[in-house]
């Protein structure tokens, strides 16, 4: 056989949809039978587009064309065939997208979770220790120092990462007299060898002269063995070759899980600001002086002498809060204030440090709490202070054996659910204001026979204006009886339990 171009081609897909169109379109007209056409029982001699109606030589009606409507028909279904494939192709690139992104933001997740490591907002980095470090290896607790300069704005030091625990230390060092730099010691305990390579220690430099030490351990940690970090850290700062304390401008921690530890520094070191924050963990200063300072933590306690000018706020929860505070002042138009909130735990100021802190956890006498007011002006008189103790579920004492003549007190004192007590010194001026649940007592002590504390004959004046079931208010003064309610303020408040106020 032999095949020529003379074969018809086959329909096309339009033709045969346009042919169907044409049989649907007019289904109840019977088409004539054909008449003899040589072409086509010969195709060569005639080509001739098949599925198009061929009219009928012998008279018979013609088979009608496709119509418009068929022709929209048609491109309505091949538009939307056309918009399926577009919207399969928009979902499958968008699938692969967010794929290829998800993938990179895991790449960085799994990057801070098998290696604990600095982020851009730290800062520079002028010095990182990390995984390819020999001092890591070694589960014999190695050391490694840094040094910051005692000239900076900031020295800080800072955790980041969820297997980080410790302690820190600070304290003076003779070996480093009349050196200019603070230096900082740190020893490493680490369980296993792969938690070591987990771990980074960089020198770092948030802003301009602002230097400080990042601790980084990783976010999270997947296997089945306890991966606890344990930082050692002693911070040694040098003692003045001078009579004059060190001036530090300012020294923060924020150090989760890490107990701080701070000896004597009275007469030693002054800072501008101390800022020291930890959770579940104590807080203990042996002596301390500041412009402002501020201590936090959560679940442990804050023991310690504090002396500030202008700030001091002692903030912790589920923790005993036991000071012995100083605050001086100098202007009166702007208080020193004093901030001390605790809950479900008592709230203590003690003349004197007990020999260790567990005595003091497990002292179950009184409440005392002792707070030196002390006045810089040159006659020693006058001063304003502003002093705010809360707690919950646990007795509040609060007393001020030491003030100034002519001081201006301000006292926010309250508890919950147990007795809440303020004694004042007998200089004291001003009002006060006594609350507590109906069925709970109001006690008020004061000496009727009381000297004049300034040996000027004075009369002592205590009026109580307003006493009824569960509040009590009034003012006392020496020697003047108006104006009164303007020298100072002494607001005590409880709930169930007894509110009691004593002039000493």
């Amino acid at each position: 056989m032999i095949i020529t171009d003379d074969t018809p081609p086959s329909p096309t897909k339009v033709q045969r949809e346009l042919a169907e169109a044409a049989r649907t379109t007019n289904p109840t007209q019977e088409p004539g039978p054909p008449p003899y056409n040589a072409a086509a029982a010969y195709p060569s001699y005639q080509r001739q587009q098949p599925g198009y109606p061929v009219a009928s030589s012998s008279g018979g009606a013609p088979q009608p064309g496709p119509s418009r409507d068929d022709f929209d028909r048609i491109s309505r279904r091949r538009a939307a065939k056309r918009f399926v494939k577009a919207f399969i192709w928009a979902i499958a690139i968008y699938a692969l997208f967010w794929a290829f992104t998800g993938s990179l933001i895991g790449l960085g997740r799994r990057s801070r979770d098998t290696l604990g490591w600095p982020i851009p907002s730290d800062g520079v980095i002028h010095r990182c220790l990390s995984r390819q470090d020999p001092w890591h290896v070694n589960t014999a607790s190695p050391m490694v120092s840094f040094k910051l300069p005692l000239s900076s704005d900031a020295l800080y030091l800072f955790s980041r990462g969820s297997l980080a625990t410790g302690n820190v230390m600070f304290q003076q060092d003779e070996s480093l007299a009349a050196n200019d730099t603070m230096v900082v010691d740190v020893i490493v305990s680490h369980r296993t060898s792969e938690t070591a390579g987990l771990v980074s220690i960089c020198q770092l430099e948030r802003k301009s002269g602002e230097r400080g030490i990042g601790f980084f351990t990783p976010y999270k940690w997947h296997s089945t063995v306890l991966a606890i970090v344990d930082f050692t850290v002693v911070v040694r700062f040098p003692v003045s070759a001078t009579q004059d304390p060190l001036r530090i401008k300012r020294l923060e921690t924020n150090l989760p899980h890490f107990g701080h530890n701070m000896q004597n520094f009275e007469g030693g070191i002054e800072f501008e600001t101390l800022s020291l924050s930890s959770s579940s963990a104590h807080m203990n200063v042996v002596a301390s002086s500041a412009q402002k300072a501020v201590i936090k933590t959560t679940n442990g306690h804050i023991v310690g002498n504090f002396t500030a000018h202008k700030d001091l706020t002692l903030i912790t929860t589920n923790g005993v809060i036991s000071t012995f505070v100083k605050l001086h002042n100098a202007k009166a138009r702007t208080p020193t204030k004093l901030t001390m909130l605790t809950t479900n735990r008592r709230v203590i100021v003690i003349p004197q440090l007990l020999r260790t802190a567990l005595d003091l956890i497990h002292h179950r006498s009184p409440l005392a709490s002792f707070v030196d007011l002390i006045s810089d002006a040159k006659n020693g008189t006058g001063g304003s202070f502003d002093v705010n103790a809360k707690t919950t579920n646990d007795p509040l004492s609060l007393q001020f054996p030491i003030s100034p003549s002519y001081a201006h007190l301000d006292i926010d004192a309250a508890t919950t659910n147990s007795p809440a007590s303020v004694s004042v010194n007998t200089r004291y001026e001003g009002a006060f204001h006594l609350h507590t649940s109906r069925s709970s007592g109001m006690v008020m002590h004061y000496d009727d026979d009381a000297e004049d504390p300034e040996g000027l004959g004075r009369v002592r004046y205590v009026d109580v204006k307003q006493r009824s079931s569960g509040d009590m208010e009034g003012t006392m003064s020496w020697g003047r009886k108006e104006k009164v309610d303007k020298l100072g303020d002494v607001d005590i408040r409880t709930t169930h339990a007894q509110v009691m106020l004593t002039v000493l």
